[in-house]
């Protein structure tokens, strides 16, 4: 009964603790859906852990296409560059 209290305690608290936040700093407190219902910290924990995962597997996705783009980039400043150098010398 004690564990199931002390879950109870950490809902409230947790609760409490962002409407203090979002009260002090005039921001709204956007929480993952998975951690809407936690009850006790190793869940918070375990919540927090998975959303960091995943955001740095987006960034990761991010980087890489950023590189991609960017080759392609270079190739389309070379052709610009040659075109624009060209026209200008039989202008």
């Amino acid at each position: 009964m004690a564990s199931q209290a002390s879950g109870n305690d950490f809902s409230l608290v947790w609760k409490k603790a962002i409407k203090q936040y979002e009260d002090v700093t005039g921001v709204a407190v956007n929480i993952s859906p998975s951690a809407k219902g936690v009850n006790h910290l190793d869940e918070l924990l375990t919540v927090l852990e998975n959303d960091q995962r995943n955001f740095l597997n987006f960034r990761d996705k991010g980087a890489k296409f950023r590189k991609v783009v960017s080759g392609a980039m270079k190739g389309v400043e070379l052709l610009s560059e040659s075109v624009s150098g060209g026209v200008s010398t039989v202008c």
